[in-house]
C-alpha cells in the first residue's frame, strides 16, 4: 500500500534484567503496610485498655495485602532460563510484512 504506519511496533523480545521501576508504588505500598500494622500492635501494648479487635482485623489484612502485592516482586526478580534465547517460533515469521514478502 505504500503508506508508512502512524504508530510504531514494539520489540517482542524480552529486556533483560530486573525493573523495580516498574514496580514503586507496589513496593511503597507493602512498606507502608508494614509499618501502619506495626505502628498498631506497638500503640496497643502501650496502652493498658486496648480493644484487640479492630487492631487484630487491620493486621490480618496488612497481612493478607502484603501476602498479595508478593506476586508483583515475585513477577518483577523472575528470569527465564536463558535471556537471549530466540522467542520466535521455527517456520513462523516475525511480522505481518515479513510474512508479505515486504521488509
Amino acid at each position: 500500500f505504500g503508506k508508512k504506519l502512524g504508530f510504531v511496533v514494539t520489540p517482542k523480545t524480552r529486556q533483560g534484567g530486573v525493573s523495580f521501576g516498574a514496580v514503586r508504588w507496589q513496593v511503597i505500598t507493602i512498606a507502608l503496610l508494614l509499618a501502619s500494622a506495626q505502628y498498631g500492635v506497638v500503640r496497643g501494648f502501650a496502652s493498658p485498655n486496648t480493644d484487640w479487635f479492630p487492631v487484630s482485623v487491620n493486621v490480618f489484612w496488612s497481612c493478607y495485602d502484603v501476602a498479595m502485592l508478593r506476586v508483583v516482586l515475585t513477577a518483577a526478580r523472575h528470569q527465564p532460563a536463558n535471556v537471549d534465547d530466540d522467542l520466535s517460533v521455527p517456520g513462523v515469521s516475525d511480522t505481518a510484512a515479513n510474512a508479505h514478502g515486504r521488509p
